[in-house]
């Protein structure tokens, strides 16, 4: 009911708009192409009353809810303490970015899921559960990942050790090949998802999945570069491996304080299991406890050292959503920890440390409610409105940025807003696929010359038959001056021998347009523009203006030009810090 209410009405940033044009029109989704998750979501934009985006973002919190439901599960079955359970999976249900990214439409709270049910199947085999049907249910909890996301491949220390664990001793090749066969034909199962994607048609569809290499290259990732993160080149390996430690404390709190207490009691520094204390099944939990920590190394660590990213403004956001599977592991052991501590004999009464902790996990989620809501932001879906409605009739637009990538894609084809503008992502033009969409919908676009793709400036240049507005981000890239004016919330392309508009001639326009545009919210600090993708977007806006207070700079009338940068400021002030 929390996710519920705190959940996203409209679109957010990033990856969102693409989901929900999927779910809700038909398509595929960028690679890997995300099937299992967009089954459901699907599912829930048929059945869930409200928008569209809120309907999508259910099955986002669906996946959220079954990762703490089967974390609660397997924190009780390992301890025996409910207690413990329930903390934990509180703590990590009502932590910042746990909690923020499970009310947006978004598939890493499915990778939460993946990684609880991984770690639920190898304390299975843990705790006795043999042959061929384990080897299986290990296998399934491996294949969810398979067909949500390929960062289950980093669990791989835990899904080794659930299927090894799962042979049947005294282990003999039947049991072996029992328990390999389980595994393998779960491991299979999500192969399967994916042969939704082929031949798929819809709103949008990302790439030609019509063949089976096709669908090979979009499993692979292959635009990409497979399994290749590209790197910004801004910071060093350790810097995103550094920020997670100094902020995993922060947004698990005690649990977090108590994680490294429950790795030392699984590694069998204190029993911490109801049952059977034999030699075996205590090699057996530290067997599992190694594998658990290096599963939360590779997922964690060593994934966020691939990020050179900086740590600044939206990067952040781009970054801290590969949080939430190595918090699932370190909630899980700090769950350990909380065992460990209840059964303290310094304790005259077990309520004391528990009502301390249930005091954390309370304050905890009264501090992040705020900062977690989604359910009033609409930043993004407000500037694809403003945008597309006040532009020019068959006007152009070249995009920046994968909110405006899939954002006018959203707007246009779900929502249903000016279908005549063409929206292009300078990014995809060197795809085929992707010229041939744009040709489809608009077959006047000239996209090449002499056999070649043309850059985002030829673009512009060669289509004088339709108004051209330029990202401003887009702009700032440009290798050298363009024939741009401000035009809110893009720049304007002026063709060759049009008059250039004076600044004062401009600012009417840009006032009166702004006067029109719905603002319903609004970016109001660095702080939420580091655990935003809608920031970038909001930017537009001071960025447009601050194109106009550079033109009254240069028509030499510098208090005009002053006056039009503290506008600008009031819009985005982290731009100068």
């Amino acid at each position: 009911m929390l996710y519920l209410v705190t959940a996203t009405r409209t679109v957010q940033g990033g990856d969102t708009a693409e989901f929900v044009t999927v779910a809700t029109a038909g398509g595929v989704a960028h690679p890997p192409g995300y099937p299992l998750f967009l089954v459901l979501a699907s599912l829930c934009a048929a059945v869930v009353p409200g928008p569209m985006a809120f309907r999508v973002t259910v099955a986002t919190i669906l996946c959220a809810v079954g990762a703490l439901f089967v974390l609660h599960r397997l924190v009780l079955r390992w301890t025996g303490d409910a207690v413990a359970a329930a903390l934990a999976s509180g703590g990590l249900g009502v932590s910042f970015l746990f909690w923020h990214w499970s009310t947006v439409a978004e598939v890493l709270p499915g990778g939460a899921l993946t990684t609880a049910l991984v770690l639920a199947a190898a304390l299975g085999s843990a705790r006795g559960a043999t042959g061929g049907k384990q080897g299986l249910l290990v296998g399934l909890a491996a294949a969810t990942g398979i067909a949500n996301h390929h960062t289950v491949i980093l669990l791989l220390p835990l899904c080794v050790f659930g299927w090894l664990a799962a042979v049947p001793r005294p282990r003999d090749l039947r049991g072996f090949a029992a328990t390999t066969a389980g595994a393998t034909l779960g491991v299979l199962a999500g192969f399967l998802p994916y042969g939704l994607l082929m031949g798929a048609e819809g709103a949008w569809v990302w790439g030609d999945t019509a063949s089976l290499p096709g669908l090979l290259r979009h499993f692979l990732r292959a635009d990409y570069g497979s399994f290749a993160i590209p790197h910004a080149g801004a910071t060093g390996w350790w810097t995103h491996p550094a920020y997670y430690l100094r902020t995993v404390v922060t947004e698990l709190g005690a649990l977090a304080v108590l994680a490294p207490v429950g790795a030392a009691v699984g590694l069998g520094w204190r029993a911490s299991h109801h049952g059977s204390d034999s030699g075996s099944a205590q090699w057996r939990e530290r067997g599992l406890t190694a594998a658990l920590l290096l599963s939360w190394l590779c997922a964690g660590p060593w994934l966020l050292s691939r990020f050179t990213y900086p740590t600044e403004g939206f990067f952040v956001a781009v970054v801290e959503r590969f949080h939430l599977q190595p918090n699932v592991l370190v909630a899980a052991l700090g769950g350990l920890g909380v065992a460990w501590l209840r059964r303290l004999p310094l304790w005259s009464r077990p309520a004391v440390p528990t009502a301390l902790l249930a005091v954390s996990v309370a304050l905890l989620g009264l501090l992040n409610l705020p900062r977690a809501d989604w359910s009033s932001n609409t930043v993004l879906e407000d500037f694809l409105r403003n945008a597309l409605e006040s532009a020019e009739p068959n006007a152009l637009l070249l995009t920046s940025g994968d909110a405006q990538t899939f954002g006018f894609v959203y707007a246009q084809e779900v929502l249903g807003i000016r279908p005549d503008v063409a929206a292009i992502a300078p990014g995809l033009l060197p795809h085929s696929w992707y010229r041939a969409r744009l040709l489809a919908r608009h077959p006047d676009l000239v996209l090449e010359r002499d056999g070649r793709v043309l850059p985002w400036i030829g673009v512009a240049a060669l289509n004088p038959q339709r108004t051209v507005l330029v990202s401003p981000r887009l702009a700032g890239q440009a290798s050298e001056p363009l024939p741009l004016i401000p035009s809110m919330p893009f720049l304007a392309f002026v063709p060759p021998d049009a008059p250039i508009p004076g600044p004062a001639e401009l600012e009417v326009g840009i006032r009166a347009r702004l006067a029109s545009f719905t603002l319903q919210s609004r970016v109001v600090s660095a702080d939420e523009c580091r655990h935003s993708l809608e920031c970038t977007t909001w930017d537009h806006y001071a960025l447009v203006l601050e194109a106009l207070s550079s033109g009254y700079a240069a028509a030499g009338r510098p208090d005009d030009a002053a006056r039009v940068h503290a506008l600008a400021t009031e819009f985005s002030p982290w731009l100068w810090e």
